[in-house]
Order: structure tokens, then sequence, then C-alpha cells
């Protein structure tokens, strides 16, 4: 009868570690979820701030307004590519983890790509323009 108690007392034990360690383990992936889903919702407005000042053809300026709307949101902008007609942003966030950082301790990036096409009123689209085009090249963030 002594050796049952010792086994019970082992067996709950084993049970809370293991309870202890999924619920560590769940709420690691749901900050990742929620460090996905800001960083999708970070270069998203990057990419549209920036797209909204494409017009003005000012590159400098359209990275600096996608570095702060990024920053906005928390996260880093990791680049930038500004052409005539079209803006990719790249934004990325360190999320702090409760357990998976002690497995991995060069830490975790999670990274979200958005993209914005610009359809101007004098371009090819509407017929009105085709024989200029511009051309912007790869700003590193």
């Amino acid at each position: 009868m002594h050796k049952q108690k010792g086994n019970v007392s082992l067996t709950v034990m084993t049970s809370a570690v293991l309870l202890f360690v999924f619920f560590f383990i769940l709420f690691d992936l749901t900050r990742i979820f929620v460090a996905r889903e800001q960083t999708k919702n970070a270069s998203d407005a990057a990419v549209l701030a920036a797209a909204q000042n494409l017009i003005y053809f000012d590159q400098d300026k359209s990275r600096a307004i996608a570095r702060k709307a990024a920053g906005e949101h928390g996260c880093r902008l990791v680049y930038i590519e500004v052409g005539y007609d079209e803006v990719i942003v790249c934004a990325e966030i360190e999320p702090d983890l409760a357990l998976i950082d002690r497995f991995f301790p060069q830490g975790l990036r999670i990274q979200s790509v958005s993209s914005a096409k610009v359809l101007y009123p004098w371009d090819h689209g509407f017929g009105y323009c085709s024989y200029y085009q511009f051309d912007y090249g790869r700003i590193d963030g």
C-alpha cells in the first residue's frame, strides 16, 4: 500500500510538469501569432504610407514615412523597395517568449512583407501617357 502512494505522487508531479510545459508552449505560440499579426499590420501600414507619397517622387521621404509607420506598430523596417508604381516593404519584430527563447538563445524574428501597386491617372493604364517611364532603385532600410 505504501508503494502506491509514492507512485501516485510521482505521476501527479510528472503530469503537473508536463502541463506546465504545455501551457508555456501554448503561451509562446500565442505570442508568435500576435507578433505575426503585428508585423503584418506594420508592413501594411508602412507600404500604404510610402505608396501614398509616391506621387511626389521623393524616395527619402517615402522611406522615412514607411519607417515611422512600422515603428508606430512596434516593428523595425528591414527593407523598402520603391519603384515608379510599386512599393515593397518588410517589417520585423523579435517577440519576447517565455520558453522557446530558452532553446533558441539567438532569438526568434518574425517578418512580414507587403507590397502596393499605384495606378497613376496619367499612366499607361488610362492611355494618357505611353512614353515616360520613371525607375527608382532599391533603398535599403
